[in-house]
């Protein structure tokens, strides 16, 4: 997806639980994300995109989205390009 940066779910948990607000923040930092655009989390089917919401609102960013479809939605349209 044309602007995507890629965080895996797994980076997100320590162990069983999510990261402290501030690693999130800090890996997310280094992955691009500088809080003036909005974040829209996207996973192959939607179920890791909640967890990476939930990651980014406790990193402290601000607008937060998840695209629930996801990239098996947007793949399957043609007209959606794919970088």
């Amino acid at each position: 997806m044309p602007g995507a940066a890629h965080l895996d779910h797994r980076d997100l948990l320590d162990g069983q639980r999510l990261r402290p607000a501030s690693e999130l923040a800090q890996m997310m930092a280094d992955a691009g994300f500088d809080g003036g655009s909005p974040v829209i989390t996207h996973c192959q089917g939607g179920g890791r995109a909640a967890l990476a919401a939930l990651a980014a609102i406790t990193a402290g960013q601000a607008d937060v989205r998840v695209y629930y479809l996801s990239f098996g939605d947007w793949a399957a349209d043609e007209s959606c390009p794919l970088q």
